[in-house]
């Protein structure tokens, strides 16, 4: 019997440091693993895996610290191996074909006189790389947690009028907001100040999100943030939504090959 594995907690993949080019896992990059794909739900197993592929005693390896998606309890992408399935209690996830993932951190760690390479993925879910996708050209996506309050069902309105037909959508969570920008070509982004200080610095550096407007209470908060931290993509912080709205158009009709 297969078990789907529901934790919150990560697993962990040891691979050989030498075999992964660090440049294919900077934050922010997605990318997917075709094969199946053994993990760990203990860090030193996968330490230990990643030492046995490297000959025993290397001064470096790496290790994939994993986030699975709550989603992936709907669609499989991962099996949690039942114990009597190990004579070693070594708490086997196995990643189905294609799991597919976006890169949230990499960071150097020291440890018994070895640096590991730590590699921060968090699964995107409802990936079906093998059949036809539909890629939108160009799209505004307002992501906030809470579309449900009154006003912001007014603002949806409005901006579902304004963009029709220009592609709009909108995000109440992190995986829609990851899924919506990887299927568009161009992608100006209206965003809540929580969301910002989550997403924006893993998706900054992505060549085809062109924009972020950040909508919020806490302007000067925000502003002082975005100064500190230099994102030049960051073209508005308002809790205007005039402002914002005027902001939006402008970005979208700049938007063109």
């Amino acid at each position: 019997m297969f078990f789907i594995s529901e934790t919150n907690e990560p697993v962990y993949r040891g691979v050989k440091a030498d075999c992964i080019d660090l440049n294919n896992y900077r934050p922010g990059s997605i990318g997917f693993w075709p094969a199946f794909s053994s993990t760990s739900k203990f860090m030193n197993i996968a330490q230990r895996f990643s030492k046995m592929t490297a000959g025993g005693n290397p001064e470096t390896i790496a290790v994939f610290q994993i986030y699975l998606s709550p989603e992936s309890a709907k669609v499989a992408t991962n099996i949690d191996l039942p114990k009597n399935w190990s004579f070693y209690n070594e708490g086997e996830v196995v990643l189905l074909p294609f799991f597919c993932f976006q890169v949230v951190q990499q960071k150097e760690e020291v440890q018994d006189e070895f640096k590991i390479i730590k590699i921060t993925l968090v699964e995107i879910p409802g990936q079906d790389l093998l059949s036809i996708r539909q890629i939108t050209f160009k799209r505004l996506i307002w992501a906030d947690m809470d579309m449900s309050s009154k006003e912001n069902q007014n603002y949806k309105r409005a901006l579902s009028e304004q963009f029709e037909g220009q592609g709009f959508s909108t995000a109440e969570t992190i995986d829609e907001l990851f899924s919506l920008v990887n299927e568009t070509y161009f992608t100006n982004a209206l965003i809540s100040g929580r969301f910002a200080k989550v997403v924006i610095p893993h998706i900054h550096h992505l060549e085809h999100v062109r924009s972020f407007i950040i909508f919020c209470w806490m302007e000067d908060h925000y502003k002082e943030w975005v100064k500190e931290n230099k994102f030049k993509k960051v073209v508005l912080v308002t809790r205007d939504f005039g402002r914002a709205m005027e902001e939006c158009k402008k970005q979208n009709a700049k938007t063109v090959v």
